[in-house]
Order: C-alpha cells, then sequence, then structure tokens
C-alpha cells in the first residue's frame, strides 16, 4: 500500500515539475496537472477498492474485469487525443 501512495505521490510530483520546465502560465500548468492527476487518482481509487473487494480474483465475474481496469484508461486517454 505505500509502495502504490509513493508511486502516485512521485507521477504528481513529476509532472508537476515537468510542467514547471514549460512556456505556460502558472493557471495553465495548473489546469493541465489537475486534467491529468484527477482522472489518475478516481482510476487509482477504484482500481484498489475493486481489488480490495476481491473483484480481481478468479470466477468473480464473468467480464474480463482485469484487463479492462487496465486498458480502459489508456483507451479513453487515446481516444480523447485523436
Amino acid at each position: 500500500m505505500a509502495v502504490r501512495l509513493m508511486t502516485h505521490v512521485v507521477i504528481a510530483v513529476g509532472l508537476w515539475l515537468r510542467l514547471e520546465r514549460t512556456d505556460l502560465t502558472p493557471g495553465q500548468r495548473r489546469t493541465i496537472w489537475l486534467a491529468v492527476m484527477v482522472p489518475f487518482t478516481l482510476w487509482m481509487a477504484a482500481a484498489w477498492s475493486a481489488a480490495i473487494n476481491g473483484v480481481f480474483r478468479t470466477g468473480a465475474s464473468s467480464l474480463p474485469v482485469l484487463p479492462l481496469a487496465i486498458f480502459l484508461p489508456v483507451i479513453t486517454n487515446t481516444a480523447s487525443t485523436i
């Protein structure tokens, strides 16, 4: 649990530091940071909650829940950039 939280913090801080090196205004940097971190945090919380509740256990669902949890954010992000 601690490693996952530390990873999340490292990603958030790393994104912020990289955005500071751009020519964007502080308001634009904040908007971009929030646009990335809010969905990422919500996805992490949903995946973590699902894992705690046993959703990813074999036979827990007839749907392929684990691949959806992994690839849905990637597909959603890719579709939004097209």
